[in-house]
């Protein structure tokens, strides 16, 4: 028996004591990873291994975190409550709000963040909704690093399952947690051939520039293939962002919360808007604004975040997506109180 199947059959010894039903299931899981392993599928093998010692230590501890996610249980209801975020670099804030939503809570809690920023644009989700050629789509995704599931509707499933805790089951998207920091920021590019559309991300931003050299091929690929569109206007946001709370709504009976954005810039020291095309503060008022109507026409909660670092100072701020450490709280407080407004704590 290997190390890591030692170390399970411990800690459910721990839990249900000796050749309880758990042990048993356990041993029979392992003599068929070991025959798994003999025949090469280690990998398979030891992914079974590693779901009963996340569920081991989930029944331990009440609660478990991986990089993108963190299931926590509080009496003992089997209620599950799923928080599902998909958007930029402002959401990760929600769990910070994990202690106030433990006060109110009885059952299980998984929130999990879905994706990049790069594969959060509306126009990009409502692309994956469509649905895309998996053929057309497969040279970008190989040339521009996306991950395997850039192209699918993850957002319009119902349920989602944590990554690397699969074992604790799925869990119903109660809340869906969305935010337009991507849509005031991203750029995507449309293929000339096939029509979608792709956001390369930035894989590059923290690879050695003697990588980046190496893969030249990749901006020549990008140069002869795709067109840019630039920034997404306003209007389209509106139009988009509309039809996917729509959807949201419709196919997986979720809340939808939005997370607005600061309108200021405190390090922008701009005094003369001549050569100023569009100043960027001026591009988030008009979205903020655009936020709000889509919230009075579909039903949306918004996360005033304008409103919450304003009142909290904004001297030490980033920029408009990326907090200080001593400001999440604040918002995950205000999430918080969206929640029991609207009855789902």
């Amino acid at each position: 028996m290997s190390t890591l199947a030692r170390n399970v059959q411990r800690l459910v010894r721990k839990i249900a004591g000796e050749n309880s039903a758990m042990e048993r299931r356990l041993r029979g899981t392992y003599r068929k990873a070991a025959l798994r392993s003999e025949a090469g599928e280690d990998s398979r093998a030891e992914r079974a291994m590693r779901g009963l010692a996340a569920s081991a230590r989930f029944r331990v501890r009440g609660e478990l975190t991986t990089r993108s996610a963190t299931v926590f249980r509080r009496g003992k209801s089997d209620n599950r409550l799923g928080i599902y975020m998909l958007g930029a670099c402002d959401l990760p804030t929600v769990f910070a709000a994990k202690p106030f939503i433990e006060q109110d809570l009885d059952g299980v809690c998984a929130i999990m963040r879905d994706g990049e920023v790069a594969d959060a644009r509306s126009d990009f989700l409502l692309q994956a909704l469509d649905g895309v050629d998996p053929d057309a789509v497969a040279e970008a995704g190989q040339y521009l690093k996306l991950p395997p599931d850039a192209f699918e509707p993850r957002l319009f499933k119902p349920e989602f399952q944590v990554p690397a805790l699969a074992s604790l089951g799925s869990f119903p998207k109660t809340v869906v947690v969305l935010s337009i920091a991507a849509d005031l920021s991203r750029s995507l590019y449309r293929n000339n051939e096939h029509g979608y559309l792709v956001d390369p991300g930035g894989w590059w931003l923290t690879t050695p520039m003697g990588e980046v050299m190496e893969h030249l091929d990749r901006v020549t690929w990008m140069r002869e293939n795709f067109t840019g569109l630039g920034k997404i206007p306003v209007e389209d946001f509106h139009h988009n962002m509309g039809r996917i709370v729509t959807e949201v709504k419709q196919r997986t009976g979720a809340h939808v919360v939005v997370f607005n954005t600061l309108t200021v810039s405190p390090g922008d020291l701009t005094h003369t808007y001549q050569f100023v095309r569009i100043p960027h503060n001026l591009r988030r008022m008009e979205f903020d604004l655009a936020l709000a109507d889509i919230a009075a026409e579909h039903d949306v909660s918004v996360v005033d975040v304008d409103r919450v670092l304003k009142l909290e100072g904004v001297k030490e701020q980033i920029d408009f997506a990326h907090f200080p450490m001593d400001r999440m709280i604040p918002i995950a407080r205000e999430f918080h109180r969206v929640l029991r407004d609207r009855e789902i704590v």
